[in-house]
C-alpha cells in the first residue's frame, strides 16, 4: 500500500484537504485465462479531496496492483482460489479505509484437439511430463512426445506388443520402464509385459495366471507403480468358482536396473460377502507418504451391495502390503464405484459413485486414516472421472466443484467448466497444471487449462 509521511499528511490537512471516502463497491469483469479486472465505484468524496489513485490487494496469494483509473487488474492470477480483493482510495491527504469483495477465480477450460487411435484402450503419462502412451486392444502401443506449452501431441512411435488386449500401462516411478498389461480371453492366458524406453524394445514379460495358481478367470484390470520405484502393484479379480468373482491385489517386486518384475504378494481383497456374484475392484491410487499408503475402492456385488475403501500400509523397506482398514461408502443395491483420487498435497481424498455422488474424504497424512466429510451431488452426470488440479478443484465430466484447501468441501461451480467428456475411460492432468488429457472410446482430446 502506498505509504505518506505523517509530517506531509498534516501539512496537507491545515491546506484544507481530507482523506477519500473509502470506495462504495467492487464488480469483476473476468478476462483471458486467469486476468481479473476489478470495476471500482468512488465513494461520496467531500471536495477537495478527491483520490488520485487506488490500491488493490488479494487474500490469500497477496497479488497487489494501483491505478489511477477506476479500473485495476490482476493478471495470470493463480486458479481455483476464494480470493477477498480489498481496494484503498488514497490521495495526498492519505488512505481510505478498505472496501471488499470476493471473487472465486473459476476453471477455464478449453478443448484445444482430438486425436483417433483406433482401439485405444489406456494412456498413461511420463513422470517427467514429455511423453503420453496409449495401449490398445489390438496390442499395439503408440507414443506421443508432448509439447508442454500447447499440449499438442505428435507421434513418435507406433509399435505392435503382442496379439493381445492391452488394458492398463503404467510408466515405472523413474520414467525408465512401461508396464503394460494384456488379456488373451480366447487362450485365458493373461501377461504383464516390460517395455525399456531407452531403447524402445520389450524386454521380458510375466504370465499373471500361471504365477496366482487360479484355474478360472484373472483379470488385473489396473497397474500402479509405486513412488519409491521398488514395485509395480497390479488390481482386479480372480474367478475362484464359475461366476463368483473375488477382487484381488498382486505385489511385484521390481528390479530398478533391469525394470524385471517378481510376484511377491497376492491377496484377495476384503469385502462384504466372500461368494459375491459380481464382486468388482474399481480403482486405486498410492499415496508418497511415509507408509506409501495405497487405498482401493471396491464395489461388492452381493445382495446387499456396498462400495468400500480398502486401505493398506507400505513397508518401504520389504513393500510388504498390510491391510490396515475398509472404510464403507455406501449401500445400494445399485451402488457402483468409478474413481478415487487425491488432491496434491494429500490432504483430501475423493470419491466417485453412481448413483450420482461424489465422496469427499479428510486425510490424516500421519495415519493414513480417512474421515467422512461429505456428499457432492452430481446432477444427472455419472462422475466416472475425478481430476483434481492445484489443490482448489475438483473436475467430473462436466461438473466442477470448487475446493475449500483448508477443509476439503466442495461447491459447485456456478458456472461449469467445459471440460465435458462424457464416458470417459480415463482422464489425467499433467503435471505442469497446463492440460488435461481425456480418454473416451477411440478419442483422445486434449483440453488447455488457459494461463
Amino acid at each position: 500500500m502506498p505509504v505518506f509521511s505523517t509530517l506531509g499528511s498534516l501539512a496537507e490537512f491545515r491546506q484544507g484537504y481530507t482523506k477519500p471516502n473509502k470506495p462504495n463497491s467492487l464488480t469483476f469483469n473476468r478476462g483471458l485465462g486467469y486476468d481479473l479486472s476489478v470495476l471500482i465505484t468512488p465513494g461520496n468524496v467531500i471536495p477537495p479531496g478527491l483520490p488520485e489513485s487506488y490500491y488493490a490487494i488479494t487474500s490469500p496469494l497477496l497479488y497487489s496492483n494501483t491505478s489511477n483509473t477506476t479500473t485495476i487488474q490482476f493478471l495470470k492470477m493463480d486458479p481455483y482460489y476464494n480470493y477477498d480483493v480489498a481496494v484503498y482510495a488514497n490521495n495526498i491527504a492519505g488512505n481510505s479505509s478498505a472496501t471488499s469483495a470476493n471473487y472465486y477465480m473459476s476453471s477455464n477450460i478449453v478443448a484445444n484437439g482430438n486425436i483417433t487411435i483406433a482401439n485405444a484402450s489406456a494412456f498413461t503419462i511420463s513422470p517427467n511430463g514429455g511423453e503420453v502412451d496409449v495401449t490398445t486392444s489390438s496390442g499395439r502401443l503408440l507414443r506421443y512426445t508432448r509439447n508442454a506449452n500447447t499440449g499438442q501431441l505428435t507421434l513418435l512411435s507406433n509399435t505392435s506388443i503382442a496379439n493381445i488386449n492391452l488394458t492398463s500401462v503404467v510408466y515405472s516411478a523413474d520414467g525408465n520402464f512401461l508396464y503394460m498389461y494384456g488379456t488373451n480371453t480366447s487362450s485365458n492366458v493373461n501377461t504383464i509385459y516390460n517395455y525399456r524406453i531407452s531403447n524402445s524394445t520389450v524386454i521380458s514379460s510375466i504370465v499373471t495366471n500361471a504365477l496366482t495358481g487360479n484355474t478360472f478367470y484373472v483379470n488385473q484390470n489396473f497397474l500402479y507403480s509405486s513412488p519409491d520405484n521398488k514395485s509395480i502393484i497390479a488390481t482386479g479379480y480372480e474367478e475362484i468358482s464359475f461366476g463368483n468373482l473375488r477382487p484381488h491385489i498382486w505385489n511385484y517386486s521390481r528390479n530398478t536396473t533391469s525394470g524385471n518384475l517378481t510376484l511377491y504378494q497376492s491377496n484377495f481383497i476384503p469385502v462384504l460377502s466372500n461368494t459375491a456374484t459380481a464382486n468388482t475392484f474399481v480403482s486405486a491410487m498410492v499415496i508418497p507418504d511415509n507408509n506409501n499408503t495405497l487405498y482401493l475402492a471396491v464395489s461388492d456385488g452381493a445382495t446387499t451391495s456396498r462400495a468400500d475403501i480398502s486401505v493398506y500400509s507400505r513397508n518401504t523397506s520389504n513393500t510388504y502390503l498390510a491391510h490396515v482398514s475398509t472404510v464403507n461408502l455406501y449401500q445400494n443395491t445399485t451402488a457402483t464405484l468409478y474413481d478415487i483420487k487425491s488432491t496434491d498435497d494429500y490432504t483430501s481424498v475423493y470419491v466417485s459413485q453412481h448413483p450420482y455422488s461424489l465422496y469427499t474424504y479428510s486425510r490424516n497424512t500421519s495415519t493414513g486414516n480417512l474421515s467422512f466429510i461429505q456428499t457432492s451431488n452430481t446432477s444427472t452426470v455419472i462422475p466416472d472421472t475425478i481430476i483434481t488440479p492445484a489443490n482448489s478443484a475438483v473436475f467430473t465430466p462436466s461438473k466442477s466443484f470448487s475446493r475449500n484447501p483448508g477443509s476439503g468441501t466442495l461447491t459447485l461451480e456456478s458456472s461449469s467448466s467445459s471440460f465435458s467428456n462424457a464416458s470417459t475411460k480415463n482422464a489425467v492432468i499433467s503435471n505442469d497444471n497446463r492440460n488435461i488429457y481425456a480418454l473416451s472410446g477411440s478419442i483422445l482430446t486434449i483440453f488447455n487449462i488457459t494461463q
